[in-house]
């Protein structure tokens, strides 16, 4: 069964939590659910994680659990956008202690969408349930940001792609970090429901996913390890965004 989200554990060490891809369970109910995650999340008791984030985003709810368990947990709890935080990849980001970006790294915030069947009575209720999401999403951005909440309201009816320098300007990110060389890259179908996507942002098939690799194979992708940004462990992978690209993570991992 497809999976969003890993967790690596060593003996030593920060724990690397990997939420790639979509957040939650598709249309037809593969993936994974916010209870698995947090689950998963408690049995780390209370050390340090990593949360490194590649997501287009995905279910609202989801997207809302997995914030409320981030909140809650013990530890100190850092976020790296490994490319792309959008929509609400984005809010889970921002339950962390630290966000860190780098450079070429997008944030993509906007109101809930739906899709809707029914009578205008059913149609009224649908309406209504995405304003009680919208203002939830915004009580979120407006906890985080130093903007006021009437330019956040502004940005996110408008959906905004933020750069990584915006969402340090904004408060959603704390530091830019220059060893974190992923840039932004959503799938083609994501793309297309855009007309104004930034330049920046790449466009590709398929979804990220996350192989695990010998540090020693790494060298062969020609990319500079993420573990060079900082000194803390990263157990050894290699991600793979798209068709066009390969992100390399390394360092020492303990048995």
């Amino acid at each position: 069964m497809p999976s969003w989200y890993r967790i690596n554990a060593a003996a030593s060490g920060p724990a690397v939590v990997y939420l790639y891809g979509r957040v939650g369970q598709d249309w037809w109910g593969e993936g994974n659910s916010a209870l698995d995650f947090a689950k998963e999340l408690d049995a780390l008791g209370s050390r340090d994680i990593e949360l490194r984030i590649n997501s287009e985003g995905g279910d609202v709810f989801e997207g809302y659990a997995i914030y409320s368990s981030i909140s809650r947990y013990p530890g100190k709890v850092t976020a790296y956008i490994d490319g792309l935080a959008a929509s609400a990849a984005s809010y889970i980001a921002l339950a962390a202690d630290e966000v860190v970006m780098g450079e070429p790294a997008f944030m993509m915030i906007h109101n809930a969408w739906a899709s809707a069947v029914g009578d205008a009575k059913d149609l009224r209720k649908a309406a209504e349930t995405l304003e009680a999401l919208d203002e939830q999403i915004l009580s979120i951005y407006d906890k985080h940001s130093t903007k006021d909440a009437e330019e956040i309201a502004a940005a996110v009816e408008a959906v905004t792609w933020l750069s990584a320098e915006e969402c340090v300007e904004w408060g959603f990110a704390d530091r830019i970090e220059e060893g974190l060389k992923a840039a932004a890259c959503v799938s083609r179908e994501f793309a297309k429901q855009f007309d104004d996507l930034p330049a920046a942002v790449a466009v590709g098939d398929g979804a990220p996913t996350i192989e695990e690799t010998d540090p020693a194979e790494t060298d062969a992708h020609g990319q500079e390890p993420g573990a060079e940004a900082g000194a803390q462990e990263r157990p050894a992978a290699v991600v793979r965004a798209y068709e066009f690209g390969v992100v390399t993570f390394t360092a020492n991992k303990e048995a």
